[in-house]
């Protein structure tokens, strides 16, 4: 695994503009995992071209932010859920302009299969956690499939995470 090839930055050098601009000149878009606590100015970095982006807290452990890092060498947004999810909303729309893809938006509870989905769960398992039909999952696990583009789970996934739908 390569891990030169995602940037770690504290926190406290987020709202610093130099950053900005050092991610901007850069050739080829980095990751970029911002590790800490303090994300007020965070919004304007994931708006510049990165890669991917993940966040974690300060007390994430190593084995989070190794995990971390290698998903952001896939091109995956990452991190920490708690920190993540009230910045998706905003990014995701960049994420789908800047791929060039078409993505109708997922109904809530397609947006609960495709999350257990990325948990590994089977059909009857996330009927069971849902309490619907195992049919009815089969349902939406087309919709979300159509939806995405995607022709199987792991790619339904991959797809997900990459346009910021869902965090791993």
């Amino acid at each position: 695994m390569d891990l030169v090839d995602v940037l770690v930055v504290m926190d406290g050098s987020i709202a610093n503009p130099d950053l900005a601009n050092f991610l901007e000149e850069l050739e080829e878009p980095p990751a970029l995992m911002i590790v800490g606590d303090q994300f007020e100015s965070l919004v304007s970095l994931i708006e510049l071209p990165l890669r991917a982006w993940g966040i974690l807290s300060l007390e994430a452990s190593e084995d989070e932010l190794t995990s971390a890092v290698a998903a952001l060498n896939q091109g995956l947004i990452t991190g920490d859920p708690l920190l993540i999810t009230p910045l998706l909303s905003g990014n995701t729309n960049r994420a789908l302009e800047d791929k060039d893809l078409v993505v109708e938006d997922l109904t809530a509870r397609e947006m609960e299969v495709l999350e257990l989905l990325s948990e590994g769960l089977a059909n009857k398992q996330i009927a069971y956690e849902l309490e619907i039909s195992e049919h009815t999952v089969k349902f939406h696990v087309s919709s979300i499939y159509n939806k995405l583009g995607a022709t199987n789970r792991t790619e339904a996934v991959t797809l997900g995470a990459r346009l910021g739908i869902i965090v791993l």
